[in-house]
């Protein structure tokens, strides 16, 4: 099971999940949990298009399915609202996953490594094995972006 945001540490979390699922022949679960959906409904309601467009968090599942897809590994994407640490640790116990896949931040406190609330809470109370993924090298953040076209 891979939990997901909108980070750079979830997207290399993403890749890290999809490597193991496509090793293991494993089907991939794909999990967002949005904290207050109240943001997106109104965003919604700004929009004055009367087309409904996707939130943030479906186009990342999407994306996310997509490099799934296309690396051969069956996938399923679910999107919740409510507090990010239990939707994770219950959506692993009903499914029920062998492994979750965080990605860690990359904001470092004084001299030590961060980890956010929410993950140190799927990482005290998970029955399950958790593995973080921390974000990509500054290095190799740097040369990606050197390619990446913007409008």
């Amino acid at each position: 099971m891979l939990a997901v945001d909108d980070s750079e540490a979830a997207l290399a979390a993403a890749h890290t999940a999809i490597e193991i699922a496509a090793a293991t022949g494993a089907e991939l679960q794909v999990l967002h949990v949005l904290v207050n959906s109240e943001i997106t409904a109104a965003l919604r309601a700004a929009a004055c298009t009367g087309i409904p467009r996707p939130t943030a968090a479906e186009s990342l599942l999407t994306h996310v399915a997509r490099l799934a897809s296309d690396a051969g590994v069956p996938v399923r994407t679910e999107h919740v609202t409510g507090e990010p640490a239990r939707c994770v640790l219950d959506h692993a116990r009903s499914w029920p996953a062998d492994l979750v896949v965080l990605g860690r931040t990359s904001h470092l406190g004084p001299g030590e490594p961060y980890i956010g609330h929410h993950s140190q809470r799927i990482l005290e109370f998970a029955e399950i094995p958790v593995l973080t993924v921390p974000p990509p090298a500054a290095s190799t953040a740097a040369e990606s972006s050197r390619h990446r076209v913007t409008p």
